[in-house]
Formats: C-alpha cells, structure tokens, sequence
C-alpha cells in the first residue's frame, strides 16, 4: 500500500469536499491542489512521483516549505540531468513525463496502459538496465566572464564581450545546451566552487579565462573544466596581436566542440565561425555597445546608442551593431526614458536594417518581433518574426522571454508561462525572467502563487527592485495593503520612475487614502518637466481612485502616444474599475487587443 496522496475506487463516493484536498502534498496531482475533481489519472500521477523518486533518489517536485512545494507541482515542467539518467532507458524517461504531465488528458489513461509501458517487448517487468554502452546525452557549458587583469579596468567590457560572443555562438549548435549570459554571469569574481556552479547551472562543462590588455597585444587565457570534478579537459594560452581576437575565438569555439564531442554540421560550422566584421576597432565598439546595454540604465543607454552608431559608420554592414541598436532605442521606450515616438520608430528601423543584412540573425528577428508589437500594434506580424527567431536559434533565454512577454499581452497566459519556463532552464539564475514567471501568474489572476514565486525570487537577490514591483501588486489583488505599499514605496525609494510612483499611488488609493494618490498623481506631474511620463500611469491611478471619466482619456493618450505598456491593459488587473465602460473596449479594440467584462 503506497501513501501517494488519494485512492479513488471505480463507483466510490468522493473522499474530498468542494474545494479542500486530501493528501500528501509531495504525491499530490495539479487537479488536487486546486480542488479539482479526481479520477484513476491522479492515481497514475502520483503513482509516477513515487517512480520516478526510486529511480533517481529525489522527488520530481521539490520546495523547502509545503507551499513551495505546490507551486512547483503546479508551474514547473519535470527536468531529468543527463547525469541522473544514466542506466534509465528513454522509453521509460517518456513514460514517466507523460504520468506527470500536468494535464489529465495527457497521462496515461488507466492502469493497464501503464503496466502496458512499463512492460518491455516480451513480457516481465520494467527495469533499468543499463545500454550497451553510454546512453546519448545532451554536452552542456556555461562560460564565466573572461577576468580582466589588464592594468586598465576600462577594458573590462572586452573580457564581457568576449564570454557573450562565445555564448552566442556555441548556443546556436543543435547539440550543445549552453548556459545562458545573465546565470554565467552571476558568478563573476566570486569564489564559487566550479562543481557548485556546475550544480546551480545545470552544465556537466564550465568554461573560464582571462584577459589582458597592453598595447596592441593580447593575452588570453582559457580552461574548459569538468563540473563534477573540477578535471581539466583543455586549456590554452593565446599571446596575439589585437586584430587576432577572431582567430581567437574560433579556436575557443571549436576546441570546446571537439572536447565536448558535439558534432558540426556544415551550416553550423559556418555559423560557429561567423564573422561580420575584420575590423577590430568596429569590433571594440561593438562589445562596448552591449557591455553598456546589459546595465540597462538610461546612462548605459545612451553609451550603447553611441557605440553602435559609432561601429556601423566604420563597418556599415555589420548586423549585429544594428540589431544592439535596435535593443536600446526599444528598451529606451520600454523603460519611459525617451518617448515612443522619439524611440520606437528608430528601434524598427534599425531592426529591419539588421534583418536585410543578415536574415538569419535570431537577435535581429526577435528585435522587429518587438518593434512589430510596440510600433505597430501588428501583433501577427510579431509573433511571425519571435517564432522566425526561435527556429534560428531555440537555445536562446532572451528570444524565449521576449516571447513570452508578448504573449502575456495577448492573454495567452499558458503558453506564456510555457516559453517563459524554457527560459527560465535556460536561464536559471535571471532574476528578470523569475520575475516574470511571478508576473505571468498575476496577470492569470493567480495572486497568491505570484507572491510565493516573487518571494521566492527575491531570495536569490532581495535588492531586486523589479520583483518587489509586481510583488505589490500580488499583495494589493490579495488585499494585503500595508504589504502593497511598503513594497511599492521600497520601489519609489530605489528608482523614483513614474511606474513605481503611479503603483503606489494606485495601491494607496484602493486602501482609501485618496490624499496620498492624488499626491502621487502630483508627482507625475512634477516629473514630467523633466522626463517623459506616459499617461498610462496617470490612467492607473485614476483607475484606482474611481475616477473613469480622468482614467479613460489618459489611457487613451497612451494608445495614441504608442505607450509600451498599452498593451498589457487589457490584462491589467489594476484595470479592472474600468471594464464596464464601453470606451474602454473601444479603446483596446482599436489596437486589436480582445477584452473582457464589457
């Protein structure tokens, strides 16, 4: 007899009330957490948990508190390691992904067929016997920032460039799974044991290396390492002049693939070893752009904007200066530090140009996908180009977050928290794609499982600022007010932005105090003789307030102004005093965007 949480026999009464479970919580099947109604599937479900615990010695849904653990039974995919299945064949792999697949519908229907495939040709029970030789698995790296020991700290960008280049260039192999920049990252100048990094990252390879600058010469150093061990599998020294930096990396890339044993294709060789530039002042250039687009501050903006302009004047052909272009001038509207019509249509612009000169860029496609969506309102002719970008290169945690996010805008929240959980493995240490996992489940209405994944996220940084945005907004859909805008009023504090002055303000007038946002509505006001202020977050306030008849024209302006967050109003929960008035499904309506409660 097995404690797998509930039994049901055919024709016997429910064991559960309407809305309260039964169980233990690790065994528990997604329909059980919610209170659903249960039938044999949930058998089947928790019948795998327990298979799949004595296979690999550790639950398929794990978390340090209970309700960590039903978060994870609810939202995160099953993840087998290569090194865990070793000796498990794939036929039994499958088998238990489909008892633990989420949907009912899609499990095995009943006892027999589990017997059925758990039963190999020829009768007798399942086991795991090992194959004749080594079981095919996936080779993975991460590859740290390249330390910089030149004597100069300004060249820290180039040792950053030089990791993301390998990065992008190794992700684009079928058979390499490759840590993405934001979690390889996390790990610079820290004393992180390579074996922990490989356990955090998921990666059995990590790749690490120096740089120094002098001159017009060169040295590099690279390792690549065995995360289980710390065993190293290659290592080189490079002393070049600076113009060689290129030849440097092919040698990188491809002793990485030998080492690893990933087999190249034709095409992706050539995709390895593409270069879009030989010169290397261009090239600097480039590396400095997106060294200053990862700081994602509006100083950092403007240096991108003038690096990459700077790199396609010496190499007008280069795609890639084109397509960093294009991130900051859309990122500068996105973040409400120039206005739409000052950005947008130069981010499009720039995105196209990148797409001409090289179709098959993935970055390149995933920027217009963006511009599409923002500039246009051509949401059909965005997701043509992020699902483009994905068939270039699915490897990719940005693409799959980009996408995601679009997708939230649309309302298609399953399959946004899809693509934003393939980032997330990815891209397991990002705390903007954490975040927005939590943001996909406010958007769902899901406030209290948002607030679980956003607290949880905060763990891994409690000084992120983003997560305690959309924090609060859980909080206020919970009616936990004084934890809404202590959240917010944290986030006004780090950032002074109008989208954090505009949620307190909001916040502050659901808990009736109408003198405090209407102080916060002053605040916008005072911020816009200085800075662009969109008029969707005056519309939120007013929302908030009560007051349809100031909310609905400022919402307006925005739609009309090419306001970013327009899109995400239909969704909005903070939205919702608004949804019984016809103008404002009229006003989505002009820029495609179905609503509801109207």
């Amino acid at each position: 007899i097995l404690d797998f949480g509930l039994a049901k026999l055919a024709g016997a009464r429910d064991l559960t009330k309407s809305g309260s479970t039964v169980g233990t919580t690790s065994y528990m099947s997604p329909e059980q957490i919610r209170g659903e109604p249960v039938d044999y599937r949930t058998d089947i479900w928790s019948v795998g948990v327990v298979l799949f615990e004595a296979l690999f010695g550790r639950r398929p849904f794990e978390g340090d508190y209970e309700q960590a653990v039903m978060y994870a039974i609810l939202n995160t995919e099953v993840i087998v390691d290569s090194r865990e299945a070793h000796g498990v064949s794939p036929s039994l792999t499958s088998t238990l992904k489909k008892m633990l697949n989420k949907d009912p519908a899609q499990r095995l229907r009943s006892a027999e067929d589990l017997i059925a495939a758990l039963t190999p040709s020829g009768g007798g029970a399942a086991k795991m016997s090992p194959p004749e030789g080594p079981p095919p698995t996936t080779p993975s790296v991460a590859v740290l920032p390249f330390v910089n020991i030149s004597a100069s700290s300004d060249t820290e960008y180039f040792g950053d460039g030089l990791a993301e280049e390998l990065i992008s260039s190794l992700s684009q192999l079928d058979g390499l799974r490759v840590a993405a920049r934001t979690s390889s990252f996390r790990f610079r100048g820290s004393e992180v044991d390579v074996r922990d990094i490989g356990k955090q990252l998921h990666v059995d390879n990590v790749l690490e290396g120096s740089v120094r600058w002098s001159g017009n010469r060169l040295r590099v150093t690279a390792q690549l390492v065995k995360a289980s061990d710390g065993f190293h599998l290659w290592s080189r020294k490079f002393d070049r002049e600076l113009q060689d930096i290129f030849a440097i990396q092919d040698e990188i890339s491809l002793a990485i693939v030998e080492n690893l044993r990933v087999s190249l294709l034709g095409d992706e060789r050539v995709k390895l070893v593409r270069r879009y530039t030989e010169n290397f002042d261009a090239y600097q250039l480039y590396l400095k752009g997106r060294f200053y687009l990862n700081k994602r501050t509006a100083e950092g903006f403007g240096e991108a904007i003038e690096c990459f302009t700077s790199a396609v004047e010496l190499e007008p052909n280069m795609a890639p200066a084109y397509a960093g272009l294009a991130d900051a001038y859309l990122l500068l509207a996105r973040y409400g530090i120039l206005s739409p019509a000052e950005s947008l249509e130069r981010g499009k612009a720039a995105a196209l140009r990148a797409t001409e000169l090289d179709p098959s860029l993935a970055e390149a496609h995933a920027s217009l996908g963006y511009a599409r969506r923002s500039c246009d309102w051509d949401f059909e002719g965005a997701e043509a180009e992020f699902e483009r970008a994905l068939e270039l290169d699915s490897g990719s945690a940005s693409i799959r977050h980009l996408y995601a996010w679009f997708l939230t805008a649309l309302g298609r929240h399953d399959e946004a928290f899809e693509q934003m959980n393939r980032a997330r493995a990815l891209d397991p240490l990002s705390l903007i794609i954490n975040t927005n996992l939590g943001t996909i489940l406010y958007f769902q209405r899901r406030f209290r499982e948002a607030i679980d994944h956003l607290r949880a996220t905060l763990e891994l940084d409690p000084d992120f600022v983003v997560a305690h945005q959309w924090l609060g907004r859980a909080y206020e859909m919970e009616g936990l007010m004084e934890e809404a805008i202590e959240e917010h009023a944290f986030a006004v504090g780090v950032l002074a932005d109008p989208e954090s002055v505009a949620s307190l303000g909001h916040a502050n007038a659901i808990a009736g105090r109408p003198a405090e946002a209407e102080e916060s509505l002053a605040e916008l006001a005072r911020m816009e003789e200085t800075r662009y202020v969109s008029a969707y977050w005056k519309a939120l306030v007013y929302a908030g307030l009560g007051d349809i008849d100031s909310a609905l024209p400022n919402l307006e302006q925005a739609v009309d102004s090419r306001c970013d967050w327009s899109v995400h109003a239909a969704e909005e929960p903070m939205m919702d005093p608004l949804r019984s008035d016809p103008r404002f499904h009229s006003i989505l309506g002009r820029i495609g965007l179905a609503t509801s409660g109207g």
